[in-house]
């Protein structure tokens, strides 16, 4: 797939409910076989790691990313790339080597990429995947724990694994403008991250008024189809230039 091109990233932008614009977007990777279309993600990446590839797949896309940050941030140096670690490769021993000569190479700020990890990975219970994790962080990277919330541990993630910003999943997301308990759930672990010293953003926004919701929940980011789709590179550069990085109806169009 990658010899061939047919893999690439789209990229969903990340609004900044402070500075009330799009500040980051996550890379997301796709793959368009020629025969069966678009594969799901977590199909491939598992092929990709039962095969050994995965190291392969995982600094393709931090380079990838890294070039998309170049075009995202011109106007706005603080903007914030999200990329995606797969459970087994944290616990790979040239994980932090590896990372660290690409970031020094490419000339970026590591403060300006943000690893993601899943909460449902189990990372906090591998002492290998948290040194490796803890030492992206000491280099400047920042640590988002991804879908917080689904797993059996959430709060051992956050007493475990040292982290900069929390990922509230869609399920609980999604529902807040009509279920009282979920609601109750983002408004309480937004403020339990807050106390931690962490951001958290907001997955799965589908409407204004969730939109707004968070807001008045002191939440610090949104991402989800509101604000806008997945898209290539030069869609979403495009849509920052013509919207000033705020949000429209064209830029959530794309």
């Amino acid at each position: 797939g990658l010899r061939n091109g047919e893999i690439w990233l789209a990229f969903q932008p990340q609004w900044d409910f402070r500075l009330n614009r799009i500040s980051g977007a996550e890379a997301l990777i796709r793959w368009n076989h020629p025969e069966r279309g678009p594969i799901r993600p977590d199909e491939f990446i598992l092929q990709a790691e039962r095969a050994g590839r995965i190291d392969t797949l995982t600094y393709w896309v931090i380079e990838q990313a890294i070039s998309a940050h170049a075009a995202l941030s011109v106007g706005d140096p603080l903007f914030q790339m999200s990329i995606n670690l797969s459970g087994q490769m944290v616990d790979k021993p040239s994980l932090v080597s590896n990372f660290s000569e690409i970031v020094r190479r490419r000339g970026i700020d590591a403060r300006r990429l943000t690893v993601e990890v899943t909460e449902t990975s189990g990372v906090q219970n591998r002492p290998a995947a948290r040194h490796n994790l803890s030492q992206l962080r000491a280099m400047g990277f920042r640590l988002s724990i991804d879908d917080f919330g689904t797993g059996e541990a959430s709060l051992s993630y956050l007493a475990e694994l040292p982290s900069d910003e929390l990922k509230l999943d869609r399920r609980f997301v999604s529902a807040i403008t009509t279920c009282s308990r979920n609601r109750t759930i983002v408004s309480s672990t937004i403020g339990l991250a807050h106390a931690l010293g962490q951001v958290v953003v907001a997955e799965g926004i589908e409407d204004e008024e969730t939109f707004h919701m968070l807001r008045s929940m002191d939440c610090d980011h949104a991402q989800g189809y509101w604000i806008g789709r997945p898209v290539p590179l030069a869609e979403l550069v495009s849509r920052c230039s013509e919207t000033g990085r705020s949000i429209s109806a064209a830029f959530r169009d794309c």
